[in-house]
């Protein structure tokens, strides 16, 4: 039995999320979080949870990319290849943001998008010596999984139609069908290496023993925490945060 009465990892990384957007849990949404946390780092769970590590630099908390904010890069990163330094900087706005809002909507056009990724990069209280070390290493993270897929199976843009492979479209559709759970989750809750890892592990298993994905523990555990976070987010909203 895990010590439950401890903050996990996981969990101190929702509360810090929650903390950014200027929502204040409730100490009841404090041991609900641990709980739920503590069920997806269960050792029954044999693949880590689908958002991978989290990485805090100062007042930020980096995830590995989301579906949707792996696609907006692949549409969008010539708008920062200038430098080195603003595509640090985008690419932590990404991670930052790609799981909790809708990048297409905030990001629209290139002017836009610096100013808003600009902006966040000046409100964080840290170096940029720092931030690129929290950068590199979510990439890494997830450099790590994508090298381990072979190039038929990884998940693909749009545009890549002459390639190999599935969309990210094409993906978010099977598993919204498979899971029952609405695509915007899995668009800004998953992360790419889970997605690619998951591909050939939770899917391929439930499929083989024709269990249906959506009843996968590793799915339900998931699923509960995101939306218990979800319900708190619109609580804060509601309340005014």
């Amino acid at each position: 039995m895990h010590q439950q009465r401890e903050l996990n990892e996981r969990a101190k990384a929702e509360l810090e999320t929650l903390k950014d957007q200027g929502i204040t849990p409730t100490w009841q949404d404090v041991v609900l979080i641990n709980a739920l946390a503590w069920q997806i780092q269960s050792p029954t769970s044999e693949i880590s949870s689908h958002r991978g590590d989290p990485i805090r630099v100062a007042n930020a908390v980096l995830w590995p990319f989301s579906l949707q904010a792996s696609d907006w890069w692949e549409r969008h990163s010539e708008w920062f290849d200038d430098d080195l330094d603003t595509q640090t900087k985008a690419l932590g706005y990404l991670m930052a943001h790609g799981r909790r809002v809708s990048l297409r909507a905030r990001l629209a056009s290139r002017p836009v998008a610096r100013r808003a990724i600009f902006h966040w990069a000046r409100s964080l209280k840290c170096t940029f010596a720092e931030l690129q070390i929290a950068v590199g290493a979510v990439c890494e993270q997830m450099r790590m999984v994508e090298n381990e897929i072979p190039e038929n199976e990884r998940v693909r843009s749009p545009e890549d139609d002459d390639k190999s492979g599935t969309s990210t479209g094409q993906l978010v559709a099977f598993l919204s069908t498979q899971t029952g759970i609405e695509p915007d989750f899995w668009e800004r809750r998953a992360c790419v290496p889970y997605i690619m890892e998951q591909i050939q592990s939770v899917i391929r298993q439930n499929q083989a023993e024709d269990k249906p994905l959506a009843d996968d523990p590793r799915i339900i555990a998931e699923r509960n925490l995101a939306y218990a976070i979800m319900q708190i987010e619109k609580r804060g909203i509601e309340n005014g945060r």
